[in-house]
């Protein structure tokens, strides 16, 4: 550094060096080979005291670079989705778009963009003509959800998200929070009123 001034700028990043380092079994062995002659020592103690806790010691600071090297280990960890088959992932595409078509039905000017709570099936099918702050925010999980799995093009997801925004934006609040239901035709509170922890 004194004499001949040369090299002085030369330096690895943190991460470059990770990607230069060796990490098989035997670079382990190598680099924690302290380990590995401590284990020695204490299992030569354990010959002459015979004392099980030196053996026990002696034997995991052996291994200790076996497990270090085990659990440093990079995962090659794989998306859910491709862990499902061709059929799997058919029945769930369709289980999406069904889904999506109760969204797509019912979010809809109509309803102020209020998605109802929930249909009734029976001697009469009906709408309950009330929504509440969580089905707000799924209604707009599954707008985004449509948009990413191709079901709706990016002006119909623009327009949905900025229609209901606008919405909340206009319902009643009591300090800025949202109540907990809402009536989808006057979109005023329902009685009793209170607030959602949503």
């Amino acid at each position: 550094m004194f004499i001949t001034h040369k090299h002085l700028l030369e330096w690895t990043t943190s991460e470059e060096a990770e990607k230069q380092a060796k990490k098989d079994i035997i670079s382990y062995y190598k680099n924690m080979l302290i380990n590995i002659l401590a284990g020695i020592i204490t299992i030569i103690l354990y010959t002459k005291t015979k004392n099980i806790f030196t053996l026990l010691l002696g034997s995991l600071w052996i291994v200790s670079p076996c497990i270090m090297w085990y659990i440093s280990k990079e995962k090659d960890e794989k998306k859910s989705i491709e862990l499902l088959d061709n059929s799997e992932k058919k029945y769930i595409l369709e289980v999406g778009r069904k889904t999506w078509e109760y969204f797509n039905q019912y979010l809809n000017k109509q309803n102020n963009y209020l998605i109802p709570d929930n249909y009734q099936e029976g001697r009469k099918n009906e709408i309950v003509k009330r929504t509440s702050s969580t089905n707000i925010g799924l209604s707009l999980l599954a707008v985004i959800s449509a948009n990413d799995l191709k079901y709706i093009g990016e002006n119909q997801t623009i327009t949905l998200i900025k229609n209901i925004l606008y919405t909340i934006d206009s319902l009643k609040k009591w300090k800025g929070h949202l109540y907990n239901w809402y009536n989808i035709d006057t979109k005023e509170p329902l009685v009793p009123r209170y607030i959602s922890t949503v």
